[in-house]
This record gives C-alpha cells, sequence and structure tokens, in this order.
C-alpha cells in the first residue's frame, strides 16, 4: 500500500515481515496493490498522493515507487521471490485512470 489508511502495510512493516519470512526460509510474494487500502473487484482507489495527477505522472508515479520499493528490498536483502501486479484486477486498478471497459 502507498500510504496505508488504517494497515501498518508501509515498506518499513512489509520489508520486517519479509526479514521474518525469510529468516524461517519461506518465499515471498510481494503484491502491489497501488492504493491506500485494500483493493477489490470493486475498489480499486487511486492513492490520496496521487489522485490529481494527469495519466503520464501517474504512470511516472508507479514506476517510482515500484523501482524504490525493490530497491529499498534489494538494500535490505529481502528480495521477494514473486512480484504480483495489483490485487483482483480484472477491471483494472487506480480508478478511474485505470479501470479497463465493462466486458
Amino acid at each position: 500500500m502507498v500510504d496505508p489508511i488504517l494497515l501498518p502495510n508501509n515498506l518499513d512493516y512489509t520489508i520486517a515481515a519479509a526479514k521474518e519470512a525469510k529468516a524461517r526460509g519461506f518465499k515471498l510474494l510481494l503484491d502491489f496493490h497501488y492504493s491506500d487500502d485494500w483493493a477489490d473487484p470493486q475498489h480499486q482507489a487511486v492513492p490520496h498522493a496521487w489522485a490529481k495527477m494527469s495519466h503520464a505522472e501517474l504512470q511516472q508515479a508507479v514506476f517510482a515507487y515500484t523501482r524504490d520499493t525493490i530497491a529499498a528490498m534489494r538494500k535490505q536483502h529481502v528480495m521477494p521471490d514473486m512480484v504480483q501486479v495489483g490485487n483482483e484486477v480484472t477491471a483494472g486498478m487506480m480508478w478511474p485512470d485505470g479501470r479497463l471497459p465493462a466486458e
């Protein structure tokens, strides 16, 4: 999550959890929600800090956030084994900008 509202799922929390998982021998799946709250098929909100960005600015923000997160995890020696972009994104993500047309 970009700037979590209710949950501690920020980068520091994620790195701490990743360190514990790796120490226990687990594989790590990193799932980028690109939201400030949980994402699901009916809720794919743009992070508040990115809400007024143009499409091009939003693309750059997603790129930078993703790059910086992976770099921070690499620096802490907790690289994910897999990376998932989005969660339940059948209809797109970061609405309305990234909303896909209905089928």
